[in-house]
């Protein structure tokens, strides 16, 4: 039952409004309804003096949630990574003989015909890296090279070492055997294949993106064989950086 809330005369109209309901199960519904007066007459309809509201439930569309699939990468897989080759700096490099003579911007490792030792210094260029980025991975490699006589043969293992020399001097020559090298050399087939460096190296790239970095290649377990023929490895590492 739904009360009016004003009088309505003869001749006068007025809006009523019910709330209804509807049922829960899916299914068509119908309500009928009366105008009754305050004798409790029903009044201005025919045909039994009802009306009725047709409800029809449907049955709720089905929501979907979107679950995230996360599958993790194979062990080792390395992401979001740019690499960099970092090409030997066009100053403050060159080669060294054991008898003080420098050679700017030839970098040939190895012995003289007059029974020298040869080392090479070289300068790498990190500024193209920005300090913010994180290293991941350094690879070092000689894009081209050649040799004289046979270096690995008479002079063994050739070996690159971290060597912050400054500016090239006759005195940064380093006589005798060293130790700690990053990278090592023992044969033509080695030279031309791209290595990892050990990740101990990581640290002091890591430390000077942005800047450069210096290093020095040399035979360390043989100076010089004293056989009057230059044995020389000709070429010039390249340093490959990955970061994110």
């Amino acid at each position: 039952v739904q009360q009016l809330t004003q009088v309505v005369n003869p001749g006068e109209t007025a809006d009523i409004s019910v709330t209804l309901i509807a049922p829960n199960a899916p299914g068509s519904y119908r309500g009928y309804w009366r105008l009754r007066d305050a004798s409790g007459q029903t009044f201005g309809l025919t045909n039994g003096n009802d009306f009725w509201v047709d409800i029809k439930v449907v049955e709720a569309a089905p929501t979907f949630s979107i679950i995230p699939i996360v599958t993790p990468l194979p062990i080792g897989t390395v992401f979001s990574i740019l690499s960099f080759d970092v090409t030997v700096s066009a100053s403050n490099q060159g080669q060294i003989s054991s008898g003080g003579h420098i050679t700017p911007g030839v970098t040939n490792t190895g012995d003289t015909e007059a029974n020298e030792g040869l080392q090479a210094f070289l300068t790498y260029d990190l500024s193209g890296i920005a300090a913010g980025f994180t290293v991941d991975k350094v690879e070092i490699v000689y894009p081209s090279y050649d040799t004289l006589g046979t270096p690995f043969t008479d002079l063994g293992c050739m070996r690159a070492y971290i060597d912050n020399y400054g500016n090239l001097d006759a005195g940064d020559y380093h006589s005798g055997g060293a130790s700690g090298a990053i990278a090592r050399w023992c044969s033509e087939a080695q030279v031309s294949q791209t290595q990892e460096l050990d990740p101990a190296i990581l640290g002091y790239i890591q430390d000077h993106l942005g800047g450069q970095i210096q290093l020095r290649v040399q035979f360390n377990e043989v100076e010089t064989n004293n056989d009057n023929e230059a044995d020389v490895l000709r070429g010039t590492p390249q340093i490959i950086v990955y970061y994110h």
